[in-house]
């Protein structure tokens, strides 16, 4: 307790007790502050420390089953039981299957690879059956997909996490990963597959390929050291013996020990840039650039041009789609949905069509992501947020996936209002669910923020909705009002949000904290005395603000002083602070880089101390915390306890972690959202899975 009083150092405000006191709607004066003291800080009035008292609520509880040690994994000051009898929780996957990235045909089945898992479509269904985490997949987001016809493969998945392989015998899943050591990275790009040849290609997003030989039984791997160009892989493709890898800095063509590399410099492609890839019966090889078709045969290439074809549906932006007719005619389409079949021949277009003409509604965006052929000569387009087209020969019809909750499966922020509604933002935007999940999304009219770089969501208790990300903005149920620098923000990515007591509105930058009194701004930087200002986390109480800085450790803004708070004055685990929250009975809790503080009257008690928080929520009987690099922990009432359902191990970074009225709602950089029934009166079938099991 005596270290506890007697280090802090404490920031007085220029000006006493005036500055921030004052600012008020009609008085607005600048804040400075003055170089740190020693002063001697008293304790915070907080609830006596109670780490393990939380307890789950008892309808999200099944039958008893033995959960093992979590060793590492679960970290807390004093020992823990070897062992902790609980019971397995009720979880729902939320996920936009409209958001498809690849698409395959094997038999009379469409195979779609979605940020929202896996989708199966027969022929004449109405809608597809849909596979995430929670029914055998180790990750929801899918970026590829092949009919790999090799023995002990069939229809398989690249994924953020390994490769997704549907077992039709067993009807289930297999994975593979590197932590196996069957694969050399997880993060999976590209696909290719080719009987004939008995060759597997698997592209990453940083670390080359693999090639699986089938004859051999053997894998291979090439990057960098080894003959490709670069290995940030987007689009493989198998012709014979060569394997085609296409990157952000152009191809390698690689055939045993030797390459063969193209680029804007040496060849005629006339940029870097390539959509799409595809290998005709013939072996030519076409490749989609932007406006521009290359077709590429031995050492000889062809060109087309939009500017040169007669036909306003040859695409003249990026191809992202390509597919090859048996009659040896393609279909190509670019990344605004402009398609038509060419006939390299001639030259020529026909069947025409720009795919946002044809939609049923307005969807949240519209980007081909790739064209496949059916036997039957149907073609199915493939889009990042408006579903799934088809042309069966004479019209085209629109195809998308019901019953999602979400637009969208990046989630990059979500919070609660005081009034238990929820929000959440996506690559899609900004959007209101009902708490309990099973209401269609509203999304918000566009923010002016780049929706990928929104990390935080507020509504204030007058119903305002503030988002930050590249700037801030708020939502009055209106309109958008957008905050940059050059209206006043102390920094130009925006990454906490509170209300103080006041009613105003604390925005925590990079570069420091903005606060809003409803008429400008008045910043707190290292210019006006922060010691550090790039500011993490930020929580308002009654009487003060909580700040958590990335380095210079925890603050406290009370009585027009700032208290800070360290590892050198007060034994924090570490100086960078990445959350902040209470639990219901107003128990302050404070993630770091270096595990969970409770923070007490009587000291610091410190948990979880392997991980870098991320999350902390407070549902009415539990208390959550989101990690960066192992999931979410919940406190159970005998200690902390990682919570390991299916899927959920591979979110990794926690994103969003929050409590809305019955439901937790769980989120990851891609995949989606997990949403866990807190309520007594849900039913079994809805908390678990929406997913139908069909013959396949």
């Amino acid at each position: 307790m005596s270290r506890w009083l007697s280090g802090a150092v404490t920031l007085v405000l220029l000006g006493g007790l005036v500055a921030l006191a004052a600012l008020t709607l009609d008085s607005q004066p600048d804040v400075l502050l003055l170089p740190p003291t020693q002063t001697p800080l008293a304790a915070p009035t907080l609830a006596a420390p109670t780490l393990a008292a939380p307890t789950l609520a008892a309808p999200t509880l099944a039958a008893e089953e033995e959960v093992p040690d979590p060793g590492q994994s679960t970290a807390q000051t004093g020992d823990l039981p070897e062992k902790t009898t609980v019971r397995p929780l009720a979880w729902a996957a939320v996920t936009d299957g409209n958001w498809m990235n690849d698409a395959v045909v094997a038999g009379e089945t469409l195979w779609i690879a979605s940020d929202g898992g896996a989708l199966t479509w027969p022929q004449g269904e109405p809608q597809p059956t849909r596979f995430t985490a929670l029914e055998g997949l180790s990750a929801n987001r899918l970026t590829a997909v092949v009919n790999c016809e090799l023995p002990g493969w069939g229809v398989v998945f690249g994924s953020s996490d390994g490769l997704q392989i549907w077992e039709a015998e067993r009807r289930g899943w297999r994975s593979l990963h590197s932590r196996s050591g069957e694969l050399s990275d997880d993060t999976v790009t590209a696909l290719a597959c080719d009987a004939a040849t008995g060759q597997l290609a698997v592209g990453y997003a940083r670390q080359g390929i693999d090639l699986f030989d089938a004859a051999l039984g053997e894998w291979r791997h090439l990057d960098r050291s080894s003959g490709l160009a670069s290995n940030n892989v987007r689009m493989l493709a198998l012709a014979g013996q060569e394997v085609w890898v296409v990157a952000d800095d152009g191809i390698t063509v690689a055939a045993g020990m030797d390459s063969t590399f193209y680029n804007s410099s040496n060849s005629l492609l006339e940029s870097n840039r390539v959509g799409s890839i595809v290998v005709d019966p013939a072996g030519t090889v076409w490749l989609g650039g932007d406006g521009v078709l290359y077709a590429v045969t031995g050492a000889d290439w062809t060109v087309y041009r939009a500017a040169e074809i007669d036909d306003r549906f040859f695409p003249d932006r990026l191809i992202s789609g390509l597919a090859v007719a048996a009659d040896g005619e393609l279909w190509l389409g670019d990344s605004e949905g402009r398609l038509c079949r060419f006939d390299p021949a001639a030259a020529l277009c026909s069947a025409g069509v720009f795919l946002p003409d044809i939609v049923d509604s307005s969807p949240p965006q519209l980007l081909l992501t790739s064209l496949t052929l059916a036997a039957d000569a149907q073609l199915y387009a493939t889009t990042a947020g408006a579903g799934l087209f088809r042309y069966d020969g004479r019209s085209w019809a629109q195809l998308s996936v019901a019953g999602s909750a979400l637009y969208g499966n990046a989630v990059g922020a979500a919070t609660v209002s005081p009034a238990g509604s929820f929000w959440v933002a996506t690559q899609a935007g900004i959007q209101q669910l009902d708490p309990a999940g099973r209401a269609a999304p509203a999304l918000l009219p566009p923010s002016g923020l780049d929706p990928a770089t929104i990390q935080v969501l507020y509504v204030a208790r007058d119903g305002a909705l503030w988002a930050g990300g590249a700037g801030a903005g708020v939502w009055d149920g209106q309109a958008w009002r957008r905050f940059t620098a050059e209206e006043g923000l102390a920094g130009s990515r925006v990454q906490a949000i509170a209300e103080d007591a006041r009613g105003r509105i604390w925005l925590g930058t990079e570069t420091g904290i903005s606060i809003w009194n409803g008429a400008r701004f008045v910043n707190l930087t290292r210019s006006t005395g922060l010691p550090v200002a790039d500011i993490r986390a930020l929580l308002a109480e009654e009487e003060s603000v909580w700040i958590g800085s990335a380095g210079g450790g925890l603050y406290r803004f009370a009585k027009n002083q700032l208290e800070v708070f360290t590892v050198e004055n007060m034994g924090l685990p570490s100086d960078t602070i990445t959350a902040l929250g209470k639990d219901a009975d107003g128990q302050l809790y404070v993630g770091t880089l270096a595990g969970l503080v409770e923070w007490g009257t009587d000291g610091l008690a410190v948990a979880l101390a392997e991980h870098s928080v991320t999350q902390i929520a407070a549902a009415a009987r539990s208390l959550w915390v989101g990690t960066a690099d192992a999931g979410l922990f919940y406190a159970d009432g005998a200690g902390w306890q990682q919570e390991k359902p299916d899927g959920l191990l591979s979110l990794g970074r926690v994103v969003v972690l929050a409590a809305a009225q019955e439901s937790l709602w769980v989120g990851g950089a891609s995949g989606g959202l997990l949403r866990l029934s807190l309520s007594a009166e849900e039913e079994s079938n809805d908390v678990r899975s929406t997913a139908k099991r069909a013959d396949l």
